[in-house]
């Protein structure tokens, strides 16, 4: 039990990092003008998008705290289930950054979540 929420686990890390990288190749576009996406979805709904993914990372993340006390499995599916939300609130703020289509405000959005994406790593690996 404790070897598969150990692998969990650092798979979850492993995910995460992954989303962090990848903002970071975008926030370089971006700081260079440079980054754009495919698809039409509207600023509003990037914007809905984002507060979902938003709700869902911090969903995750109290069921991560509340996994602690749990089995290792429990951890660590709490744990990929968390590192899944990253990702998709990667995807989201890439969509949004997208929309804006403004190089300020695409480096913000990209900066702040990196940020989370390092705290969130910083959670996985502290439980």
């Amino acid at each position: 039990e404790g070897a598969t929420g150990e692998r969990d686990a650092n798979e979850a890390v492993g995910l995460i990092r992954r989303v962090v990288a990848d903002l970071d190749q975008c926030a370089v576009q971006a700081s260079t003008g440079d980054y754009t996406t495919k698809g039409t979805a509207t600023l509003d709904n990037c914007y809905e998008e984002e507060a979902a993914a938003a709700k869902e990372v911090a969903v995750a993340a109290g069921a991560l705290v509340s996994a602690v006390a749990e089995s290792q499995t429990v951890l660590g599916t709490a744990s990929k289930n968390f590192a899944n939300s990253i990702a998709r609130f990667g995807d989201s703020t890439k969509s949004l950054a997208g929309a804006t289509g403004d190089v300020v405000t695409q480096s913000e959005l990209f900066g702040n979540s990196k940020t989370l994406g390092a705290a969130s790593q910083q959670l996985v690996m502290a439980t």
